[in-house]
């Protein structure tokens, strides 16, 4: 029995919406579709929900969450991201991470709000082993709150961070109950990608 059917009375109807199985340890709640050919758009989104005993700060919680994590590609899906994120969950630190957006050879993280990480040594020292890979090769990881997004004024790159917190915001991303998890607002996911796709962002 797969990790994925064994959790049927957990995630209850995802399991039938024949989304591409990324990994055993991630259920995939909404996908694109795996890329396989050059009709890929240059942004598109995965998001993924896996069970979570730490809270946004790193420290045990009294009953397991729900979390709920996207990852914005760049153009095509690459499986070292998901290995990564496998090692990253393993290791404890993925708990305050909502969204994860690939560039090339990099991972930009947005935390939860309430996160206090972002400038501890030792969470982002964690991040960096995670993103070493085995043949070698080293990403460079960035880390930012979901609280800095919100900017006023209206340049490309606060755009940007805007459109970042409608995807945490239309994807639910975060930690929730099992019991009143919520559902994603898939018509705001297209918006947002088309608008990554309109201002041009590319790092």
């Amino acid at each position: 029995m797969s990790f994925s059917s064994g959790f049927d009375f957990v995630y209850g109807w995802w399991d039938m919406r024949n989304l591409h199985n990324y990994s055993e340890i991630f259920i995939t709640e909404y996908d694109e579709g795996f890329p396989t050919d050059e009709f890929v758009p240059e942004k598109n989104l995965t998001v993924f929900s896996n069970i979570q005993w730490l809270d946004q700060n790193l420290n045990y919680s009294t009953e397991a969450k729900l979390q709920r994590l996207a990852i914005i590609w760049r153009r095509h899906h690459d499986m070292r991201v998901i290995q990564m994120l496998e090692k990253a969950l393993v290791r404890g630190i993925l708990s305050p991470v909502l969204c994860v957006s690939v560039h090339q050879d990099s991972l930009e993280l947005f935390l939860n709000a309430q996160s206090k990480l972002k400038h501890d040594v030792n969470f982002n020292n964690a991040w960096s082993n995670v993103a070493y890979c085995e043949n070698g090769e080293q990403w460079s990881v960035t880390v930012s709150n979901a609280s800095n997004f919100l900017h006023h004024n209206v340049s490309s790159y606060d755009v940007y961070h805007r459109l970042i917190s409608t995807i945490v915001y239309c994807c639910e991303l975060g930690h929730d109950s099992f019991a009143y998890r919520v559902s994603i607002k898939e018509s705001w996911i297209s918006y947002c990608l088309k608008e990554f796709h309109n201002y041009g962002h590319e790092k």
